[in-house]
């Protein structure tokens, strides 16, 4: 959940899923979780950001390879003082936007992380 210094907003992405999210993505070889926020959010919306506290982990099953198999998200608070965005299409994302946090978990589409943002008391 990055925020712009000066202001409570959160960056969301629209996913190749048609739906609203947090920026996620995967660990590369030797990363750490950080690095690979930072990366993630960078490749997905064109933000260089500074990663804060963790805001929470999610688990979900997703299927690989015919495998059901966990997948587990880590969250992190951030701060970005570069507010225009630029989606990333070879991504999988379509837009990215700052929406005040306030409205955040209203237009996210996954449960789990809309969860996350009302548990962190970010509504």
């Amino acid at each position: 959940m990055l925020r712009c210094p000066r202001q409570r907003l959160a960056l969301l992405i629209y996913d190749k899923y048609g739906r609203w999210a947090l920026p996620k993505g995967h660990l590369e070889a030797g990363e750490t979780e950080r690095e690979a926020a930072v990366r993630e959010v960078y490749e997905e919306t064109g933000i260089s950001c500074t990663l804060g506290a963790l805001l929470g982990r999610i688990s979900y099953p997703v299927v690989r390879r015919g495998a059901i198999k966990q997948k587990t998200v880590v969250y992190f608070y951030g701060t970005a003082a570069h507010l225009p965005t630029m989606p990333r299409a070879s991504e999988g994302i379509s837009a990215a936007e700052w929406v005040p946090t306030a409205a955040a978990s209203a237009r996210i589409g996954y449960p789990l992380v809309r969860d996350l943002v009302a548990q962190a008391g970010l509504e």
